[in-house]
């Protein structure tokens, strides 16, 4: 039987990290690091995260900022007050916007490709609530028929009488 739907993780597959604006923030921050030295130091990181005992002992959020302490200091970058401050900045910007919005250049002529091939596009992400607007706003939203988030949803439960 042939498949018809194709699910797909967002961050790491289809969206990346911008690490142009993770060197921009250090800079204001006095620190200086390129955005091409973060960029070697990420699948060095990925590999290094991705074991069991690591993805055990950590939540989903903490082992996003274990990616970026790592990467930085992969990338030559000790870990001081003013690298915590800008590390700050920048999950206060992951929490309202989304860190992860780089699109590498083959993702959407991919996603173009599956869909004229008449597969249905599920994005499954364990972000935080801000992959459906994060998708609007660089453009991928229409290139997939759903998005799931997992982020929980806040409901308020009332009771009537």
């Amino acid at each position: 039987m042939p498949f018809e739907t194709i699910f797909l993780d967002a961050g790491g597959t289809l969206v990346w990290p911008n690490l142009e604006r993770v060197s921009e923030t250090l800079r204001a921050y006095g620190i200086q690091v390129d955005a091409a030295a973060l960029a070697a130091s990420d699948p060095l990181v990925r590999r290094s995260l991705d074991e069991p005992h690591l993805i055990a002992a950590a939540t989903d959020h903490r082992r996003g900022w274990n990616y970026f302490e790592s990467v930085l200091v992969r990338a030559g970058v000790a870990l001081t007050p003013a690298a915590q401050r800008a590390l700050s900045r920048l999950e206060e910007y992951q929490r309202t916007t989304n860190l992860w919005e780089s699109v590498p250049a083959f993702v959407a002529p991919a996603l173009e490709e599956l869909r004229r091939r008449g597969y249905k596009l599920v994005v499954v992400s364990n972000a935080n609530g801000t992959v459906r607007r994060a998708f609007q706003r660089i453009g991928l939203f229409e290139l997939v028929d759903i998005i799931v988030d997992s982020f929980p949803i806040q409901r308020r439960w009332e009771l009537t009488a």
